[in-house]
């Protein structure tokens, strides 16, 4: 069984393209295989940042013959007055029949037109050629381009295509190239083009490593990483924080890695440490050294595409690079610094926020109210109000200095140190600094007070903000990141254990947005909603059961320290013996009233029966105990003290008292009472009517 190899050579990729493309061409070849009924022995994919390999061994010669039942016309289409229409006649001849050849049946979308037919398979070598210019064009880049008078389009422009099953070339074109057996090493160390025999793997990675191309991403990073290790290790040094983000970026910037090492002037170093790593990160994908102690020293490492030879050329080229570009850095720090920073707050009046709500100056507005009701929440005293003000009023404020404008990474960090320089205390300079926290998905969290609180307060206005003007994420669509800002707002106050109220933090910044109040009550309602699902989607990713997580949200999500202890709890007594006597009470109780509108409390004069009576009693002594235990977080001693209490005079109830009976006062009497019960424990824990059993 012939093995299958294709190459898209191109002009150089960007870092960021490689890999995802890599994940979806073998999704797509995958789906492909299947669709075809086609076997492979496995399937790979891999690439540098000129070519772009797909291979899959042991695929058969030929599809295999099936008999296949294709959907046709509906019937009333298909046929007219017991006759055939032009519509029916077609399908049946485009599949070799005649009419009454046809199958009607039903559907779901009714009754349609049914032709089975056979289909002899096909040569594999057929289907590939016919596929994969689909599948070269379906790739999705973040931008893709057209080049010379060429309609197709592509992340940059091909240069060959090489498509072999076993020792024959898969025949296509894609862009105006067409496919063969020609490949290229490294087009400077090797650019003579060589032509491929056969269909293997392995084999053409060899040959390629011959001729300077490591096509393994894997293989690359670990030569990379060893490289710049030695050069360290030489020196006494150590990695800085985020070089690994850095080198998986630069690894599928080379094809043949090697590192050099370079230097700065010393005087440089006067700078932040921080503009310094923007500055060889950002621009120029530069690896900072740090000593033993973790203090920058005026050297560099950086990647490079080539061998040893003429290695101190390379050198003096990335150091007169660098030098220019932190001799800019050091003149924007410097000119940045001649304005005190408080005064660049008025300068926000002329930034944009958003079109409909207004400026950063209005925004950062809108942080100080918000900041100092949060900060009264938590019990922060005057004068840490007052700073946490400060703190909000300048965070926003390096948006209008040069360093952030050539530096955009370096928000909140460069704020705070032109805080720092101004006199500012060192509690708002940091919390300047973290309110940007967390930077991604699962990053570090703003670790001091006035850090954290900044953090959310900037948060619960991002997505207060846009949901007032209702710009809210749609399916995968969320351009503004508001899903991110929602999880790292559970993420922060989970992490600190605050409490704080969902609702009434979300009502005091809606309350600052420029809409109409019953705007402001839809934007409040459609947020805590959102909220709940993103709540719900973190903890089943957490490995929680979801009926568990769905009972627990049902019972409330305001407080999310309340809700991590319920659901803590739960997981707990889902293990014990009473787990499902528990259930079963409360999916009792609610069930009676299930649907049913019910309002005013239980009259005890209307407690007839002696087994009502007693239900009503032990109530009444549960109660207390029972709310007492939730008020300290005791959810597991509640649980067990609810289903001790309740699970002999409930189901005794349900066997001797008749609740649906004629006397419409009698009815809704017994309802409220096992609708007290019910909510005793639903209100305050989960609806665990909401829990399913297996077979059940």
């Amino acid at each position: 069984m012939p093995d299958f190899l294709m190459e898209i050579r191109c002009e150089e990729l960007p870092a960021g393209y490689l890999e995802p493309a890599l994940r979806q061409l073998r999704r797509d070849f995958r789906a492909l295989l299947k669709s075809s009924v086609i076997t492979s022995g496995g399937i790979v994919a891999d690439g540098t940042p000129r070519r772009i390999v797909l291979a899959a061994k042991n695929l058969p010669e030929q599809t295999p013959r099936r008999e296949l039942e294709v959907q046709g016309p509906a019937e009333k289409v298909a046929f007219k007055d017991g006759k055939p229409t032009r519509a029916g006649e077609g399908f049946a001849r485009k599949h070799g029949l005649s009419p009454d050849e046809l199958a009607v049946r039903d559907t779901p979308k009714g009754r349609y037109c049914f032709a089975q037919v056979s289909d002899p398979g096909r040569p594999v070598i057929d289907v590939l050629g016919e596929a994969l210019p689909r599948i070269i064009a379906g790739l999705a880049f973040p931008k893709s381009m057209r080049w010379a008078s060429r309609e197709e389009t592509f992340a940059r422009p091909i240069r060959s295509l090489l498509a072999l099953l076993g020792t024959e070339v898969v025949e296509f074109e894609y862009a105006g190239v067409k496919s063969g057996r020609r490949a290229c090493g490294h087009p400077f160390l090797a650019p003579k083009p060589f032509e491929v025999e056969q269909a293997d793997f392995d084999s053409f990675s060899r040959t390629l490593e011959e001729k300077h191309v490591i096509l393994a991403v894997e293989k690359r990073k670990r030569l990379l990483r060893e490289l710049l290790l030695k050069h360290l290790e030489e020196r006494h040094c150590q990695f800085s924080p985020g070089d690994e983000e850095l080198l998986a970026e630069v690894t599928n910037m080379v094809e043949w890695p090697n590192v050099i090492e370079g230097s700065f002037y010393k005087s440089l170093l006067d700078l932040p440490a921080d503009i310094l790593e923007a500055a060889m990160k950002e621009h120029q994908r530069y690896f900072p050294v740090r000593n033993a102690e973790g203090k920058l020293l005026a050297h560099f490492l950086t990647a490079v595409d080539r061998p040893d030879e003429n290695i101190e050329t390379m050198r003096r080229g990335h150091e007169n690079v660098l030098k220019a570009r932190l001799a800019d850095a050091r003149f924007f720090f410097e000119e940045d610094l001649e304005i005190p920073f408080a005064k660049r707050v008025a300068q926000l009046k002329g930034v944009t926020y958003q079109e409909k709500l207004g400026s950063y100056y209005e925004k950062v507005q809108r942080l100080r109210n918000l900041t100092g009701a949060l900060g009264q929440k938590l019990g922060l005293s005057t004068k840490e109000i007052v700073e946490l003000q400060q703190a909000a009023e300048l965070c926003k404020a390096d948006l209008v200095t040069q360093m952030v404008g050539e530096f955009p990474s370096l928000q909140g960090t460069v704020g705070a140190e032109y805080a720092r320089r101004s006199g500012a205390p060192e509690a708002v300079a940091a919390a300047i600094a973290q309110h940007y926290m967390p930077r991604r998905a699962g990053g570090a969290l703003p670790q001091t007070p006035f850090g954290r609180i900044l953090s959310l307060t900037d948060k619960f206005d991002n997505i207060a903000a846009f949901f007032s003007i209702n710009l809210i994420p749609t399916g995968s669509a969320d351009p503004f990141g508001l899903r991110r800002q929602a999880s790292a707002i559970i993420r922060i106050i989970q992490d600190a254990n605050l409490r704080l109220s969902l609702r009434e933090s979300f009502t005091t910044a809606v309350a600052e947005m420029p809409v109409a109040e019953s705007q402001k009550r839809i934007a409040l309602e459609e947020i805590l909603e959102f909220f709940k699902e993103r709540l719900s989607s973190m903890l089943v990713d957490e490995g929680h059961r979801y009926d568990i997580v769905d009972a627990s949200l049902a019972a409330g999500f305001d407080e999310l320290t309340s809700l991590r202890g319920r659901l803590g709890a739960l997981g707990a007594v889902s293990q014990k013996k009473y787990w499902e006597g528990l259930c079963e009470i409360v999916e009792r109780t609610h069930n009676i009233s299930r649907g049913v509108e019910l309002e005013g409390k239980v009259d005890d004069k209307l407690l007839v029966e002696k087994e009502e009576k007693e239900l009503a009693s032990v109530y009444k002594k549960t109660r207390p105990r029972f709310k007492e235990l939730v008020r300290k977080g005791e959810y597991v001693a509640a649980s067990k003290l609810y289903h001790e209490a309740f699970a002999k005079p409930v189901h005794v109830f349900f066997d001797k008292v008749f609740v649906n009976v004629e006397d419409e006062n009698l009815k809704k009497n017994r309802m409220l009472l096992n609708r007290q019960i019910n909510l005793l424990y639903t209100e305050r824990i989960a609806d665990l009517s909401l829990i399913v059993f297996e077979g059940k």
